[in-house]
């Protein structure tokens, strides 16, 4: 559904802020007594915490992030050849 290991968050900055969100949204909606908000901030907290910061494959990552590149530089062959 959504790739966790997509090269955008190969800095990890981005994944902690992307959890830190996650958690003050949950906070937010705790805050306010929104029963079916929390438990959906609390699911997609979970979700980015173990996705981002406990899983991350950082050499798929990498490796996807090099083939976008590849693919995007590649020049098209010489037919002279």
């Amino acid at each position: 559904m959504f790739d966790l290991n997509h090269p955008l968050f190969l800095p990890v900055w981005r994944r902690y802020a992307t959890v830190a969100v996650s958690i003050s949204w949950l906070l937010l909606e705790l805050s306010r007594n929104e029963v079916f908000w929390t438990i959906l901030a609390a699911a997609m907290s979970g979700w980015a915490i173990k996705g981002l910061l406990i899983s991350f494959d950082e050499e798929a990552a990498r490796a996807k992030d090099g083939k976008n590149a590849s693919s995007a530089d590649q020049t098209p062959p010489d037919g002279d050849k």
